[in-house]
């Protein structure tokens, strides 16, 4: 189910306005919280909860932005109270730092999906794959080559994917994520490298410390870029 919360133009409905100490953003978060409370209700009244894969997912990048038709009545930092909108992570919309790619992924599935937080790495357009394999239906090579099953991490398996390019610039593996130079405005643009198992907020650039991890990392990055996508 595709909702408009919490995307832009913010237009929460009557009943939720006022509710929230963040303004028109907090206000849509209690509206899509509403809509995603309604439709498990009715799951669970027709008896088709543990039946049913539930996702919740969104678009990247969080932006108190007011300029400009991506921004419409985004909020603002006033009216946002302090709250931290991306959380500890850092930049925002556009940026290739995790404030601007990394989406929330929460997943239920009675019986299927055990409870607790995973750190496998996995992307959006792995569903596509995922959701043939739940399915049983095949895809060809040819059909999002860049997605890859990840109904075995789903069912709480710890292997997600070796990689991801993130916004075609950050490169992460693992728990490492690397910025080449030129991604974002680098001062003597060097790369950054990140450990977001130990520096999720991404303040400390190991480039120096780990050049090994860079040169890898770097060069894996360019084969990636060089060689055509095949589905696993």
């Amino acid at each position: 189910m595709a909702t408009h919360d919490i995307h832009v133009p913010r237009v929460p409905h009557e009943r939720f306005r006022g509710k929230s100490q963040t303004g028109v953003r907090g206000e849509s978060i209690l509206s899509f919280d509403w809509t995603v409370g309604q439709i498990v209700a009715a799951l669970e009244k027709l008896n088709l909860t543990d039946n049913t894969l539930i996702i919740i997912t969104s678009d990247n990048g969080g932006s108190l932005e007011t300029n400009g038709p991506d921004h419409i009545n985004s909020g603002t930092v006033e009216t946002n109270n302090g709250h931290p909108y991306n959380g500890v992570l850092r930049g925002g919309k556009y940026s290739p730092f995790e404030g601007g790619t990394r989406v929330p992924f929460i997943v239920r599935w009675s019986g299927r999906v055990p409870v607790g937080a995973s750190d496998a790495l996995i992307c959006q357009i792995d569903m596509l794959a995922t959701f043939a394999a739940i399915t049983g239906q095949p895809l060809a090579d040819d059909d999002a080559p860049d997605s890859e099953n990840m109904l075995p991490v789903l069912l709480g398996g710890e292997q997600g994917r070796e990689f991801l390019v993130q916004s075609g610039r950050a490169f992460r593996m693992g728990h490492w994520k690397l910025l080449p130079p030129n991604t974002v405005n680098q001062q003597g643009n060097r790369s950054w490298l990140f450990h977001l198992g130990n520096d999720l907020s991404e303040r400390h650039n190991v480039a120096d410390e780990y050049p090994e991890i860079v040169t890898k990392m770097a060069a894996e990055l360019q084969r990636i870029r060089n060689t055509p996508r095949t589905r696993p």
